[in-house]
């Protein structure tokens, strides 16, 4: 009994500090909750997030300065009058691969009897890109105008004004998202609706009912 009891006593101290570890509270921040047992046979949960929308196009404004050639025939020669000019222009993309661009352009030059000639020609453009993703452009246009013509004493009158349209193709070179760098070439053709004639009699020659020639025009614009 003497050696039995030190042992028993022993064994009392052991289960009791036993139990006391086993109530005792979970400290903050730990989790004291045993984690069961990974089932073999099952996978594991795999959660794909949907990507977030594309944010909305933002609509494409620019500014566009350029320099434009006017070739006019007036009857069967096909370069009879050279005008030169400068044009401003404002051009609207609401999607990346159509633009509309209303413009102006101030020219003046010399017709076959090396006299000045001047027109102000306002028109308006509608394009259609072709790869608007690039840096490199290709666009078609095609549109209307209406232009007012000076003539010299060498013609039956002295202002015409004239409606037209016109088809062609050309490059726009994006150097940055707002500068770029365009070209195009447009044939045109185009009827005289209205004249002012001159006073003196026996004019050298009258303005053709309708003319055709080709347009070259060539540029900057600046995207806002």
């Amino acid at each position: 009994m003497s050696r039995l009891g030190p042992t028993l006593i022993t064994l009392a101290v052991t289960l009791l500090v036993r139990i006391a570890s086993a109530t005792e509270e979970c400290p903050e921040g730990y989790s004291c909750t045993p984690e069961a047992a990974a089932d073999p046979g099952s996978t594991a949960e795999i959660r794909f997030d949907a990507p977030p929308p594309p944010p909305p196009l933002r609509r494409l404004h620019a500014v566009s300065l350029r320099l434009s050639q006017m070739l006019i025939s007036d009857g069967q020669e096909l370069e009879s009058t050279y005008l030169t000019g400068v044009g401003l222009s404002f051009r609207v993309r609401p999607v990346r691969w159509f633009g509309v661009e209303p413009a102006i352009d101030l020219l003046t030059g010399y017709d076959q009897f090396d006299a000045v000639h001047s027109e102000t020609h306002i028109s308006t453009d509608l394009l259609f890109y072709l790869n608007p993703r690039d840096a490199v452009q290709v666009f078609a246009l095609t549109g209307g105008s209406i232009s007012l013509a000076r003539h010299s004493d060498y013609w039956a009158y002295e202002r015409s004004t004239h409606l037209g349209a016109h088809l062609g193709a050309g490059l726009e070179f994006r150097v940055t998202r707002l500068l770029s760098f365009n070209v195009n070439a447009v044939a045109f053709s185009r009827t005289l609706v209205a004249a002012q004639h001159r006073e003196h009699e026996d004019p050298v020659r009258a303005v053709q009912p309708s003319s055709a020639g080709v347009l070259l025009r060539g540029g900057t614009s600046v995207y806002f």
